[in-house]
């Protein structure tokens, strides 16, 4: 086979997104996303996690030494998108119900709502550059007890595991997939809204619209085009799509394009822009 060379990046990097929960100075529970997690061992079954930036999960980590890591499933989605999506320092997380316990070995938040939980303790910290990277060693593991009898070996076949990726490369990969499903898909869908007359529709499109962005940080005024892979493609052609037939058949649409729908990013200024239509909402 001939190979060729890449450049180093996060590419084809697929690894399980998990919530991490802290315990804040006063005794609550904080949660946040977390991907870059994988497994060692250090005289037992051990964790590796990366957190970068200043959030409010890392300083509950360096001060309390100490972790829960809780497995994000298809049926906890919404959970995990409202934790990445909402910033600790502005107060407890807890404008949604959810239920959580505290751990039966170590002193961290668990989520009910996650089938597989681990608890941790962390014995190392590197420090790196913007970063720090923890070794914990798991000190025990929560698990639903509808898999009490399952072979443990086969979670990930009964289990809807999500999975988080960068997407330049692994959209290349799977290009034919992405332009049947997102370009096939919207359009059955707005030709299902147009037969039972929706006038209004909020499409979640990305980032990857305004292709290599011309300032950073992004704001909705750039232009768009120059997409770099598939994703960005297909998400473009539906907002240009709908802007056209929605001129056509006056019918109100509204594009969100995130840029990390994982979470706030303190060093990009994340957390300091709110979406026009967020916006809206709080007037």
């Amino acid at each position: 086979m001939e190979k060729i060379n890449l450049s180093p990046d996060w590419v084809f990097s697929p690894q399980p997104m998990y919530i991490i929960g802290t315990k804040n100075e006063d005794g609550s529970p904080n949660f946040c996303i977390i991907t870059w997690l994988g497994f060692s061992y250090d005289n037992g079954p051990c964790m590796m996690m990366t957190v970068g930036g200043t959030k409010l999960t890392q300083k509950n980590i360096l001060r309390e030494k100490k972790f829960s890591a809780n497995m994000i499933t298809e049926d906890n989605l919404w959970l995990a998108d409202y934790f990445g999506n909402t910033n600790g320092e502005n107060g407890q997380k807890n404008e949604i119900p959810y239920g959580y316990e505290w751990g039966k070995k170590v002193d961290v938040p668990i989520i009910n709502e996650c089938h597989w939980s681990y608890e941790c303790e962390v014995s190392r910290v590197i420090e790196l550059n913007g970063a720090h990277l923890y070794l914990a060693a798991i000190k025990n593991i929560q698990i639903d007890k509808q898999f009490e009898n399952m072979k443990l070996m086969k979670f990930e076949e009964d289990v809807d595991i999500d999975v988080y990726t960068k997407d330049s490369f692994l959209t290349i990969v799977l290009g034919k997939e992405y332009y049947e499903n997102n370009i096939s898909g919207a359009i059955v869908l707005l030709q299902t809204m147009r037969k039972y007359n929706v006038k209004k529709f909020i499409f979640s499109s990305s980032a990857t619209v305004y292709g290599t962005p011309e300032i950073v940080p992004l704001t909705e005024n750039c232009k768009t085009g120059g997409t770099t892979n598939p994703y960005g493609t297909t998400k473009l052609f539906i907002e240009s799509y709908n802007t056209f037939k929605g001129k056509e058949n006056k019918e109100y649409f509204d594009f969100e394009n995130y840029f990390n729908i994982i979470g706030l990013e303190t060093k990009y200024g994340e957390d300091v822009y709110t979406p026009d239509l967020l916006k809206k909402e709080e007037k």
